[in-house]
């Protein structure tokens, strides 16, 4: 009775650590299958992050260029006025440029260099001077085609120019010197003058009186957009400035007064006479 009492328990020990084994097994077994599931998640998570940082990568990277107000060349920007965005490098969602606007009349430049990281579409970069004493932060918002460029001011000289707001777009492709744009221009300055009178070819004096008087409203309002144009123009040419617009340039050329000589980086607009600046302040409402 001893002995089967005996064999009874080591059978019912072995039976335990069998079951007991197959428990740790299966246990095991579960442990790493759900290691496994773990690792897939993580792998797939892992994945599919790669592949959204290559997919926004490409797609920032169009974003690489110039952006401007209306699409405008950047020396009609430089020297009509308006703001555009000059994005050098985009890498790991690392963007690097520069912000500009110009002022219209004055033609200042007020700049920020832009060095920050690109999160969904969006960039906030903060900004101690834009050259005029005026910090703050600028907000980046891009779309497929169009970049909002949002000013917040921390500190702004009222009496000063700034780094303006603007809706941008690609810039259009270089606009080439075209001979028939010289005829319109040319066309336009002689339908002025006949209808001021004069009948012949004059590249000896000025086209219009900005240096003697003050134009009314009411005779610019009568002006052509190309006639506006060349009212404009034709106060910067008289003192040497040296147009980006290559139009601009073979028009004033045949003109024994212009003397080509100041860059835009150069131009002084504390140059112009009284008559000039209030000439100018009227021509920039049109």
């Amino acid at each position: 009775m001893r002995n089967y009492k005996i064999i009874r328990g080591l059978l019912l020990t072995s039976i335990c650590i069998t079951l007991l084994t197959a428990c740790e097994k299966e246990s095991e077994s579960i442990s790493q299958m759900e290691e496994s599931e773990v690792y897939k998640s993580t792998y797939i998570t892992q994945e599919n992050d790669n592949k959204n940082q290559i997919v926004n990568q490409k797609v920032y990277e169009s974003f690489k260029g110039t952006w401007s107000e209306e699409g405008k060349q950047k020396e009609e920007i430089l020297h009509n006025g308006g703001s555009y965005l000059e994005v050098y490098e985009i890498n790991n969602n690392f963007l690097k440029g520069s912000y500009i606007s110009v002022q219209e009349q004055s033609l200042r430049i007020a700049e920020v260099d832009i060095a920050a990281e690109i999160n969904d579409y969006y960039i906030s970069e903060s900004f101690s001077d834009d050259g005029f004493g005026n910090r703050g932060i600028m907000q980046i918002r891009m779309a497929t085609e169009e970049v909002r460029v949002e000013i917040l001011f921390e500190h702004k000289e009222e009496s000063n120019w700034s780094i303006q707001d603007s809706d941008l777009v690609p810039m259009n492709e270089i606009r080439k010197y075209d001979e028939e744009e010289l005829v319109l221009y040319t066309s336009a300055i002689n339908d002025y003058r006949e209808k001021m009178g004069k009948f012949d070819v004059d590249y000896d004096n000025f086209i219009f009186d900005t240096d003697e008087r003050v134009y009314s409203m009411e005779e610019i309002e009568e002006l052509t957009e190309i006639q506006r144009s060349i009212f404009r123009n034709e106060i910067y040419a008289r003192h040497g400035y040296v147009f980006e617009l290559e139009v601009l340039n073979q028009l004033f050329k045949k003109y024994s007064w212009y003397v080509p000589m100041k860059s835009q980086k150069f131009f002084d607009t504390n140059d112009f006479s009284e008559y000039e600046q209030e000439n100018l302040n009227n021509i920039v409402q049109y």
